[in-house]
This record gives C-alpha cells, structure tokens and sequence, in this order.
C-alpha cells in the first residue's frame, strides 16, 4: 500500500470512517512506517486542536463584506445609465458593421467564384468541357 493511500485513510480513521479490518490495516501499517506513523501523529494533532477551537463571534462589519463577496450578486454598477447607453450603442454599431463586411465579402467572393468558374475549363475524365 502506498503512502498516499495511507494518508487518506489516517484521515478517514481520524475521523472515525473505517471499519475494522481497514483499521489494522492502517495500524500494521503504522507499526512499520515511521514517515506515516508522523503524519498521523501530526493530522491528529490538528484534529485535536480543531475539536477545541471556539465559535468566535465575526464582527459585523467584515461579515458584511463577506456576505456581499459571497452571494456574488450584489453588484453596486460603477457607470452611469448615459455609459451603458453608449456601450450598448458601440455594440449594435459594431454588429451591423460586422454583418455589412461580411455581406459584401460574401457577394463579391461570389462575384468572384462565378467568373472563375465561367472561365476556366473543367475537365471530366480525359474529356475537357467548356
């Protein structure tokens, strides 16, 4: 079994997860392996330490301020309506001109594409068709 796999499960029998048998599995484990042995020592240390720890009151005004950056959805917006206007404005502008360009690209790629094919031969087989 390898180191990682004995970690995640020193965790899970700090925590209480394991069954029996996967239990003597860490233990014998952990009669062998000084490395793991450490770190079981060291996770349960900060388990320990963790269980004692106290609800501390937040002060209010951080626990606003992590309220608004948690609940993602309160944006104050920074522009004025007149801007927002504008920007919606620049986009319409720039997707009709978009939309121009490409129709004129489009008509005269065919423009294009049907004197080329008016005036080369095809050929078919050994057969050239005019």
């Amino acid at each position: 079994m390898n180191h990682q796999t004995i970690h995640e499960q020193i965790s899970l029998l700090i925590d209480d997860a394991l069954d029996a048998e996967e239990q003597s599995t860490v233990f014998r484990h952990l009669s062998e392996c000084e490395e793991c042995r450490t770190f079981f020592q060291r996770t349960q240390r900060v388990s320990r330490a963790m269980q004692r720890l106290t609800d501390t009151p937040v002060p209010e005004a951080m626990d606003q301020k992590f309220g608004i950056l948690g609940a993602g959805l309160q944006v104050r917006p920074t522009g004025s309506l007149r801007s927002a206007l504008v920007s919606v404005g620049a986009v319409l502008v720039m997707t009709v001109f978009i939309y121009i360009i490409g129709t004129v690209q489009a008509e005269g790629g065919m423009q294009q594409y049907h004197s080329t094919v008016s005036q080369a031969p095809f050929t078919s087989g050994s057969t050239e068709v005019r």
